[in-house]
């Protein structure tokens, strides 16, 4: 009887164990590391330290349909997952790649919100809701400009 209960101990904790592992896991796509890299370096210039919140954030591709670049997922034991569309990603060029990741990461790692003020038609943030009329300019000295006000 002993041996019997024990058999299915150990059983029960093979089974659910590594799934609860699995589960925990961080999960980021290769093709997105030149732009987490980026972002951490770009925080870093800045003096903002991302790395343990980063630490605890996948990003991966999904099927979000047609409406929706990306998204970030907060789960109940605080890991946060970047999901970016995998039908719109190709189409994109590097400069819309590397706002939607840092958008998203404003997000998840920054607990940045939307922001759509504008001044001049110009978004003051990369932050802007997909829906908002400004125009983002991430062209030239503009793009440090939106990354100051990114990791602010």
């Amino acid at each position: 009887m002993k041996q019997t209960y024990l058999y299915i101990s150990t059983i029960v904790v093979l089974t659910f164990f590594p799934s609860c592992s699995e589960e925990a896991s961080v999960n980021v796509d290769q093709e997105f590391l030149p732009y987490i890299n980026l972002f951490e370096e770009e925080a870093q210039s800045r003096s903002v330290d991302i790395s343990s919140r980063l630490e605890n954030t996948s990003i991966t591709f999904n099927d979000l349909g047609s409406d929706s670049a990306g998204q970030c997922l907060t789960y109940s034991d605080g890991r946060k997952e970047v999901q970016i569309n995998q039908l719109k990603w190709p189409t994109y060029s590097e400069q819309e790649k590397e706002i939607l990741i840092f958008h998203e990461l404003g997000h998840c790692v920054l607990d940045r919100e939307h922001d759509n003020n504008m001044s001049r038609g110009r978004c003051i943030s990369i932050m802007r809701e997909s829906s908002s009329t400004c125009i983002v300019d991430y062209t030239g000295e503009r793009r440090s400009v939106y990354l100051d006000e990114l990791f602010k």
